[in-house]
């Protein structure tokens, strides 16, 4: 069996009706085709551009969240309405839930929702949910993709003043009880910080200087004990990352 034979397979699957193949195998056969594929033989079976298929894949993936959700969309009129206007009515009704939060941060960066006030809600709610490792992703893939084109907001500032203040707090806070205990997780909203902080539109406004002396007053802490330091880097990086 040739490459252009499997191709045309999973793409029956893709476009069979989700009444006969639900849109998680949809997304899985999607996911086989790019695996076992070049774009060109993909192209090939398809005879369409394979950026058509990539934006059908994002359609499935998030039709398949929102009927595992309980917020089951029609495809079409999900395909052609406002995502801005899908994203908050979504958050108007489940913003005290941390799936769907994510959810909606997640269509707002997929869907280009360059609404300032909107972000400002959406990063102080992962923030005060406690989701972390989801608010470090949104952050990087906000500043990559959208910071530049949303409008000075000082709703906005203020919820990424939060956002940068919070792990120097956090770690002031854990140092202050003598670090017997495990590093807090907002420490791990270190990581991207440097980053952000370049590439930020807004970074006079953060208190970069300020983070900057809150993090040299956390490194010159007695409590900063090697096996605390470890401790802590995993909680930053991650333990993939500890150097040898």
């Amino acid at each position: 069996e040739d490459i252009k034979t499997r191709c045309i397979f999973l793409l029956r699957i893709v476009f069979t009706k989700e009444t006969s193949v639900p849109y998680d195998a949809k997304c899985r056969a999607l996911a086989v085709l790019f695996r076992i594929a070049e774009p060109e033989e993909i192209v090939a079976a398809y005879r369409n551009p394979v950026e058509e298929l990539r934006e059908i894949w994002k359609l499935y993936f998030y039709m398949d969240t929102f009927e595992k959700l309980g917020v089951p969309q029609d495809f079409k009129r999900f395909y052609q309405c406002n995502k801005t206007g899908l994203a908050r009515s979504l958050w108007r009704q489940n913003q005290s839930d941390p799936q769907m939060v994510q959810v909606v941060a997640a269509l707002c960066l997929d869907f280009g929702v360059s609404d300032s006030r909107f972000w400002a809600s959406i990063l102080t709610s992962l923030r005060s949910l406690q989701l972390y490792a989801f608010l470090n992703d949104v952050l990087v893939a906000l500043h990559r993709n959208l910071m530049p084109d949303l409008q000075y907001d000082p709703a906005l500032v203020s919820a990424l003043e939060e956002v940068v203040a919070e792990p120097v707090d956090a770690l002031k806070s854990w140092l202050r009880v003598g670090a017997t205990e495990p590093p807090p997780q907002a420490a791990s909203l270190l990581a991207p910080l440097p980053p952000l902080l370049r590439r930020s539109p807004n970074a006079a406004a953060l208190g970069a200087v300020t983070v900057a002396r809150g993090l040299l007053e956390v490194s010159q802490a007695p409590e900063l004990a090697e096996s605390v330091l470890t401790r802590l880097h995993d909680v930053v990086f991650g333990q993939r990352l500890r150097p040898p």
